[in-house]
């Protein structure tokens, strides 16, 4: 349609038009479906996920992630958006990235390979799902059980038989 448009109002100006605002047009032409989607995009809720590892597994990870979502009904670019983030396992850079995503306004955070403190330390008030620990997050104080953890944290942890203990909440 904005491509018509352009080469419509090319048509009409005849050779008066410039080679440079044809180009122009063309461009900003190109460009209007993308900003428009990216518009979209920006309206949708944002999933922040953080990953101790590299990137290859912080990929990895996301991948299962954005799974089950759709197997929960839910279409990345349709229904939410996703925010990777990995540390290699510099921690250091940890408060950086929280900062940084904070701007950005997530719905959740997921975080694989720590707790929930380091984000509530920042961001008080954030959902949190954590997965991918072998810790008991009761005794930590992260929940308050795993019937009912509580408060804005929940997720699963591995146990010592190497399954899956969820959170229900």
């Amino acid at each position: 349609q904005a491509l018509a448009c352009v080469v419509t109002m090319f048509s009409s100006r005849g050779a008066a038009m410039q080679r440079r605002e044809f180009i122009g047009l063309i461009g900003a032409a190109a460009a209007w479906p993308l900003a428009a989607q990216a518009q979209q995009v920006a309206n949708l809720p944002l999933l922040a996920i953080i990953v101790v590892a590299g990137e290859q597994m912080a990929t990895t990870r996301s991948v299962s992630i954005r799974e089950g979502l759709k197997q929960a009904g839910l279409i990345e670019g349709k229904d939410y958006v996703v925010m990777l983030r990995f540390l290699d396992g510099d921690y250091a850079r940890l408060p950086e990235i929280i900062k940084e995503l904070d701007g950005l306004k997530p719905r959740v955070y997921v975080v694989t390979g720590f707790g929930p403190g380091p984000i509530h330390k920042q961001v008080p008030n954030a959902p949190v799902v954590f997965t991918g620990i072998a810790v008991n997050p009761v005794t930590l104080g992260w929940v308050d059980s795993y019937a009912r953890p509580g408060g804005m944290v929940t997720g699963n942890v591995q146990n010592a038989a190497g399954g899956l203990e969820s959170l229900m909440g």
